[in-house]
């Protein structure tokens, strides 16, 4: 589960908006085999820097566009502002060390006779769950931890 926090926020404040981020998305897809997979067995929490405000309106633009899961939290007693964006990822976007950061990533990883299998750009988009898991790839991926 990644949460993406504004970055105005402390640590603990953007740690603290993403769980209740979170609390909002299990109400919205709990019942989605995902979230009871993650829920069950996975449990990991990322908080990243969301950016500034217009930042996380981009994403969740972004996040509408794609038709992906995900949720906000609004703090009431800051004026009711987005401070959190929650989203479950699948493996294939998360796990660098299988799928690669990028695709150039990727072709590094499979230089040394590695066990991968060598994809050609296409191939790879399809492997990791097509453009929209390439593009949440390159979002996550360029975000910081929200410390």
């Amino acid at each position: 589960m990644y949460c993406l926090s504004e970055r105005h926020l402390s640590s603990i404040q953007k740690t603290i908006q993403g769980a209740h981020a979170i609390v909002e998305y299990s109400l919205a897809y709990g019942d989605s085999p995902e979230y009871k997979q993650w829920a069950r067995e996975d449990k990991t929490i990322i908080v990243l820097d969301g950016g500034i405000y217009t930042d996380m309106l981009r994403v969740v633009d972004f996040l509408n566009e794609k038709h992906m899961n995900f949720t906000t939290f609004k703090e009431p007693d800051m004026g009711w502002m987005m401070t959190s964006i929650a989203l479950l990822v699948d493996e294939r976007v998360w796990d660098a060390s299988k799928y690669g950061r990028s695709y150039a990533h990727y072709q590094l990883m499979c230089q040394d006779d590695c066990e991968l299998p060598k994809l050609y750009y296409d191939e790879w988009v399809d492997w990791i769950g097509g453009k929209s898991n390439e593009l949440l790839k390159s979002l996550l991926f360029s975000l910081k931890l929200a410390i």
